[in-house]
This record gives C-alpha cells, structure tokens and sequence, in this order.
C-alpha cells in the first residue's frame, strides 16, 4: 500500500511524531493532533479524545510506519 502525503501532513508528521514516539504523547493537544492526522491519512474514525490504549496504540503505530517511510 502506497500513501501518499501533502507537504501539509509531512509537516505535521514531522511535528508530531518527535513528540509522541516513546509512546507517551507531551500533550492532549499533540494527541489529538495525531489521531486526526491518522484519520485523515488513512480514513478512520478515532475520535480525537479517545483514552482506549488500545485504540491509541495502533494510531501511533500507523503514524510511525508512516515517519519511518519518509
């Protein structure tokens, strides 16, 4: 599967995944900002104030497979 990213979500990938890539997120702003980034790339439906570990454990997932190919 290839995606392919505006210069507006590689900027935002490039904010936020420094910030969340230990797995434990410097703010509820910067949560947020990645589960809306991760609903916008890949078409999903997490709300953006979720608290599910779960739920927020394959967001971070697909944002670093995301940071990982850039």
């Amino acid at each position: 599967m290839s995606i392919k990213l505006s210069t507006e979500q590689i900027a935002e990938l490039l904010y936020i995944y420094p910030r969340v890539e230990r797995g434990v997120s410097d703010s509820i702003d910067t949560t947020m900002r990645m589960i809306r980034l991760h609903n916008e790339i890949y078409g999903t439906g997490y709300k953006e104030r979720t608290s599910c570990t779960s739920c927020l454990s394959t967001v971070l997932k697909g944002i670093r497979k995301l940071y990982e190919c850039i």
